[in-house]
């Protein structure tokens, strides 16, 4: 199985694109003057939603791990790796979490493989994140 993580949480699925790094750029224009002026503003890292999902022992380990989700939300950068491309090491970018959204909590038969074996629930959430280069 591909390892997927964002900072410390390890998961079955990560579905999403990393954001690139773009050079920001401000349009000029001013009423009653013509012409156009561009100012360039550095280079910054583009916001993007990744899909995650893993699985836990129990429904109640679902609700904490959302819980513990959240403790990455404004907090330092975190690395990323996706199917096992770790973008800090290719890339030198980590990523910063936005916002943490819970999408669904399954109870399933128990899982065999996976994270957890022997799992019988799967959590399934949304990550806003926006990437940072280092």
């Amino acid at each position: 199985m591909a390892l997927n993580t964002i900072g410390p949480y390890q998961f079955a699925v990560i579905q999403g694109v990393p954001g690139i790094l773009t050079d920001a750029i401000e349009v000029i224009e001013r009423p009653n003057v013509n012409g156009t002026a561009l100012r360039g503003l550095g280079r910054h890292g583009m916001q993007f939603v990744a899909r995650t999902i893993e699985d836990v022992p129990s429904i109640w380990d679902a609700r904490y791990r959302l819980t513990a989700y959240e403790t990455l939300v404004g907090a330092d950068a975190v690395p990323l790796v996706i199917n096992d491309v770790d973008y800090f090491s290719t890339e030198g970018i980590l990523v910063s979490v936005l916002a943490v959204t819970p999408i669904r909590i399954s109870k399933a038969g128990e899982i065999v493989g996976g994270i957890s074996p022997g799992s019988q629930a799967v959590v399934y959430a949304a990550w806003q994140m926006k990437v940072i280069e280092v």
